[in-house]
């Protein structure tokens, strides 16, 4: 099967056995090809036909473990079972002095030695005696690792013989330098010699395998099996049994060459091997520096990384391009690359990565480059190897390659031995975990906060830390840190800015990792990027000096040159040190500065995301981004603060950055709660936290979880909500500000339940921490209206007056929802007419804060106290009011608490009448109540026309005639329904 195209070798092979036997003349024949193109089948052939025709058959096999053994070939060849009992036996006796003789001599057989001529003289006697009586073929597959000592005996053989019947019949890999040159010279003089050459298949020839093995002929497929094979017949008949072990892969599936990626230790992978392996240990070399060098690969490089000239390499280049395995200095595709790099053993992958990362070095290629060797190493033995990594991570995180450059972290972790180098690649690694998986960063994080040398980090780095820490919401840690950046600040600046701190490796991250001052709420949301002072040329490592042991990372403390950039620069970076930066919640993920003046002073906020743009985010932009969205939030700017997080998201997305994009559906959900609108921000807090598993080691979950809760209790869904809430979490949770909205949301569902003490008790452990933290600002943790809710419930309404008056007196800063809310719960312990002038303040304030939730609750307070006072008509309009508010939010509690029997399901449920609308529905179950038009008109307050519109649909949508026919399900509870 596997000779198609060598018709011709064939013929001109079996004609030459068959001259030899009617002749009684000698041939010799050598094949000559590419790993794994049929010499050896070809050979196969020759010998089967001639045995056929009564021809004794010796054959022997070359193999790479066996080219040192002692006429290992020749013993092969005359162990033959067909030799009459005396032959073989003298035979044998003369091998086993012949391998006495090379042992002696280590392998070095020399036609000098007076004792090796007698012995090939019997051998050959024996074997033209032999040939006299029966034809005789000596067939060695793989001369080319033959022993020294055999290749002396076959030269002999082919010198002596030219009129007996014996046949010889070689095959040789191509560009193949080796003892096999010997015998070919021989056999160049040799008269009836012929050299038969095979090669690589067409693409015609590939069509006709491919159907011969049950697939389909077609061009596209024929071309596709050409690329990955590149003709290689024992390459093609892998692909093809690799191909069929996918029965469930169609045609219009299949992969090609540029992303085959074959099974490990599959078929195709042990043919390539096998490939490699017959070709010789040369080209088997030469593979593994393709394989390791990759794209990057020359003949030049090939030929240093692998200590061979580069006429030797470029010849065994060739080699690999003949069989199909390489075009040009690199392997035909990745299965090839992997199949070669799978048959490494750790240390020579180890000793040729090595070796590359000092050639591209000294070259000066990128350090990307050189960063991916030194990987493949799993070491770094040279000075400059943690310059690389930084230089490489950088750029990996320019290009949005994140998990690229936590690699190249990592291995600068594991190699650095440095107390204050390893806490300063540790807080890079958070920073770069973030992009990809917001849980990874606080276990990281922690080990930061712990370690004994974070006191001596240099002021980037602190600044960083910094960063990390506020958006993670670590309050005291926070505080602590961003001492200690003020403290290195200060000295920075009282030496005159000359140096930010000892060099280390995070000094040498410029660009995505160095970039810009912390920004504020005010400043996050810029159109495009802030300009700062020029920054400062970092050297790179390309400046290293390249002797062992002189290398350098960071600028020497003796340098005193300080230019006015330098120092302009300094003050630049260490904005957050400023005491202007470190009000009660510096530390606080709600809000990261917070002006004296009351309220938040977002008027330099943009109201539309324009200035988000293609790689807008960065590790810098994304905090401040994150809380100005907060703030306009807080600012009641609420839809402003949807677009930017959708703004946001989507870049993340289209990105790649996980780990971002969760980040900002986080606060998009919390955005999205505070409108009430419950649906959507708890399938935004399921998307946040989508791929963090339960009993993470991480509190990243339990703003979102929060939201879930919320949003359930609203909605009424309260064993979901338990769900939610017996999700695992850290310790570390009550160490940071999330524990705080978890406390809020696990209070509000003891609430819901009937539970008043055990709600009253999570959110006075919400006030205690946040007193405990500095943090306790009631115009922004409001955990007193939810304690003075729960104490109103209980009936102890003087404990919540008190509550109520000190909430009221935050005036420092607040917002309208805040205030509303306020409002709201100071009618609540106030007498009637007291009530009717502060609940319509508390409705103006809600509605001004956007959230619907809020506005009906204080809406339908209003309605009640309306009727109470005796205005019904008023009152009954406010409550239908507020129930179209709660019914748009989904809260179904409230729309049951407000006109009971009118409770819709919750956005998601599915029922007979779920393709109606809420209007028409409501229209429906009266009607299946059989209630006349008219009634129904009174009843919702519309026209009888508006009615009979909506029967109309309801009928069309339901395919029914009549209101006897409406489904049964439709029928509410209507006996509360004044």
């Amino acid at each position: 099967m596997l000779l198609i195209g060598c018709e011709a070798e064939m013929e001109a092979l079996g004609e030459a056995l068959r001259s030899s036997r009617l002749a009684h003349a000698t041939s010799a024949v050598l094949i000559e090809g590419p790993g794994g193109c049929g010499k050896s089948e070809i050979l196969q052939f020759g010998v089967q036909r001639a045995a056929a025709e009564g021809a004794l058959v010796l054959q022997a096999a070359g193999a790479f473990l066996e080219s040192s053994l002692p006429v290992g070939i020749m013993r092969q060849l005359l162990s033959n079972l067909a030799f009459p009992e005396d032959v073989g036996r003298h035979l044998r006796e003369l091998l086993e002095s012949v391998k006495g003789y090379a042992e002696i001599d280590n392998c070095n057989a020399s036609a000098a030695d007076p004792r090796w001529p007698s012995v090939m003289h019997e051998v050959f006697v024996s074997l033209s005696e032999m040939s006299a009586v029966r034809p005789l073929v000596i067939a060695v597959d793989d001369l080319h690792y033959a022993d020294s000592s055999s290749v002396q005996f076959l030269k002999y053989l082919v010198r002596r013989s030219r009129s007996i019947r014996l046949s010889f019949v070689f095959t040789a890999s191509l560009y193949q330098q080796s003892k096999a040159q010997l015998l070919e010279t021989e056999l160049l003089r040799h008269p009836a010699f012929q050299r038969l050459s095979v090669g690589r298949l067409s693409r015609d020839g590939v069509r006709r395998l491919r159907s011969w093995h049950g697939g389909v002929p077609g061009e596209r497929q024929a071309d596709e099996m050409y690329e990955l094979s590149g003709g290689n017949p024992l390459l093609l008949r892998a692909v093809c049994d690799e191909r069929r072990m996918r029965p469930s892969q169609g045609p219009e599936q299949e992969q090609g060459s540029a992303d085959w990626q074959p099974r490990p230790d599959g078929p195709f992978t042990q043919a390539v091997r096998a490939c490699l392996t017959s070709s010789g240990a040369d080209f088997l070399e030469m593979a593994e520096g393709m394989a390791v060098l990759g794209p990057a690969a020359t003949a030049d490089r090939l030929g240093r990384l692998l200590g061979v000239t580069p006429e030797a390499a470029e010849l065994r280049g060739v080699g690999l391009r003949a069989a199909g395995l390489a075009v040009g200095t690199e392997l035909r595709n990745p299965g090839i690359r992997t199949a070669v790099l799978g048959g490494l053993d750790e240390g020579e992958r180890s000793r040729l990565h090595e070796r590359a990362a000092e050639l591209l070095r000294d070259e000066g290629e990128p350090a990307a480059l050189i960063a991916d060797h030194l990987v493949g190493c799993g070491t770094v033995k040279h000075a400059w190897g943690l310059q690389v990594l930084a230089e490489a991570a950088e750029s990996a995180l320019l290009t949005d390659q994140p998990q690229t450059a936590m690699h190249y972290l990592e291995l600068a972790l594991s190699q650095s031995t440095d107390g204050v180098e390893r806490a300063a690649i540790t807080v890079q690694l958070a920073e770069v975990a973030g992009r990809v998986d917001p849980t990874d960063v606080e276990p990281v994080l922690d080990g930061v906060l712990s370690a004994a040398d974070s006191g001596k980090l240099p002021v980037l780095t602190l600044e960083r830390l910094v960063r990390l820490v506020r958006m993670r919401g670590y309050v005291a840690e926070g505080e602590a840190v961003a001492g200690r950046l003020w403290e290195a600040a200060k000295a920075v600046r009282s030496s005159g800015g000359g140096t930010v701190g000892r060099g280390s490796f995070t000094e040498q991250l410029p660009g995505a990792l160095t970039q810009g001052p912390q920004q504020g709420p005010q400043q996050g949301l810029q159109q495009g990027p802030q300009q700062g002072p020029p920054q400062r040329s970092l050297p790179s490592y390309r400046d290293v000096p390249r002797q062992r042991g002189a290398a350098r990372i960071g600028a020497s403390p003796e340098n005193g040159r300080v230019t006015a950039a330098d120092q302009a620069e300094q003050v630049y970076r260490v904005g957050l040190s400023h005491p202007a930066a470190q009000p009660a919640l510096l530390a606080t993920t709600v809000l990261w500065t917070l002006p004296d003046q009351r309220g938040v002073d977002t008027s330099a906020i943009p109201t539309k995301p324009s200035g988000a743009s293609a790689g807008w985010l960065s590790d810098l932009k994304l905090p401040g981004a994150l809380n100005a969205i907060k703030a306009l939030a807080f600012a009641d700017r609420t839809y402003e603060a949807v677009r930017w997080c959708e703004a946001l998201a989507d870049e993340a997305e289209w990105r790649g950055l996980d780990g971002w994009q969760a980040s900002v559906r986080a606060v998009l959900a919390e955005v999205l709660l505070v409108q009430g609108r419950f649906a959507q921000a708890e399938a935004c807090a399921a998307q946040a936290v989508a791929g963090v598993p339960t009993g993470a080691d991480s509190a990243f979950a339990a703003g979102p979880v929060a939201c879930q809760v919320l949003a359930c209790i609203a909605t009424g869904r309260y064993e979901q909500a338990a769900r939610h809430l017996g999700r695992r979490f850290p310790e570390r949770l009550f160490r940071s500000v999330d524990g705080l909205g978890y406390l809020r949301a696990r209070g509000h569902y003891q609430l819901a339940t009937g539970n008043l003490r055990a709600a009253l008790d999570d959110f006075l452990h919400m006030g205690r921490l946040a007193a405990e933290w500095r943090i306790d600002r009631p115009g922004l943790i409001a955990w007193r209206v939810d304690a003075a809710e729960a104490l109103l419930r209980l009936g102890e309404t003087d404990e919540a007056d008190r509550l109520i008056a000190e909430q009221a007196a935050a005036v420092d800063v607040s917002n309208a929802r805040t205030r509303g809310m306020t409002l709201r719960l100071r009618a609540a312990t106030a007498e009637l007419p007291m009530r009717r002038r502060i609940l319509p303040r508390a409705v103006t304030e809600l509605r001004r804060s956007g959230d619907m939730y809020q506005f009906a609750r204080a809406l339908a307070d209003l309605g009640r106290t309306h009727k109470e006072l005796g205005e019904r008509e008023l009152g009954e309009s406010m409550l239908q009011r507020a129930w179209r508010m709660a019914d748009e939010c989904g809260a179904a509690e409230l729309c049951e608490e407000l006109r009971p029997g009118y409770a819709t399901g919750f956005a998601g449920e599915v029922d007979e009448g779920s393709t109606l609308s809420q209007s028409e529905r409501r229209v429906a179950s009266l009607a299946a109540f059989g209630y006349t038009n008219r009634e129904i008109a009174a009843e919702l307050h519309v026209t009888v026309s508006t009615v009979e519109q909506h029967l109309t649909r309801v009928y069309r949508k339901l395919n029914v005639t009549r209101r006897q026919d409406l489904p049964p399900q439709l029928k509410m509870c209507m006996e509360d329904v004044a």
